[in-house]
């Protein structure tokens, strides 16, 4: 083997394990902003937080939490919208918020101050498309029914189950972040 391939192969290892790094630290950032905003927002309650395939979840009281990342949001008219979804074990919405947003300010409030959050209270996967969009906020509210969507049919394929205070899939590793 001559240099230029030791060479190679040395440069080959040392990207994949910055990429390594790399993700870590990005599941630990995803963690900690979920904790923030979930501190925020419920300041009383007590996670337990699980990782499965770059989804974070949160377990309270039997109920997961599913936050969109960056990666899996749906852009709207100006940006991405990130959701935060709790869901009973059995994928039944109980309540819906938006966590962040790339959209004009004005949108985003008139969404969380409207019913149009709310709608989506007890629906499950199938239910998603007879929550109508808001008139003048269609693309953005079109993004987090999208984004909405696409956490609640991960949550199906994981196959997800809480069992004595733990999340657990028959499908997927899932292991609890410290």
């Amino acid at each position: 083997m001559n240099k230029k391939n030791v060479f190679m192969i040395l440069g080959l290892i040392i990207f994949l394990s910055l990429g390594l790094v790399a993700q870590s630290k990005t599941e630990k950032t995803e963690k900690k902003d979920f904790e923030k905003f979930l501190s925020d927002v419920y300041p009383n309650k007590k996670f337990d937080y699980f990782l499965c395939d770059k989804i974070i979840m949160a377990l309270n009281e039997g109920n997961i939490y599913l936050l969109s990342n960056d990666f899996l949001a749906t852009k709207g008219y100006r940006g991405a919208t990130n959701c935060l979804v709790c869901l009973k074990p059995k994928g039944e919405i109980v309540e819906v918020s938006i966590v962040k947003s790339g959209e004009t300010p004005s949108f985003i409030r008139r969404i969380k101050k409207g019913p149009f959050l709310s709608s989506f209270k007890n629906k499950k996967l199938e239910d998603i498309d007879s929550v109508d969009t808001i008139s003048r906020a269609t693309l953005t509210t079109r993004a987090v029914k999208d984004d909405i969507t696409k956490l609640l049919k991960d949550y199906k394929l994981m196959d997800i189950k809480v069992v004595k205070g733990n999340i657990v899939s028959s499908k997927h590793k899932i292991s609890k972040i410290k």
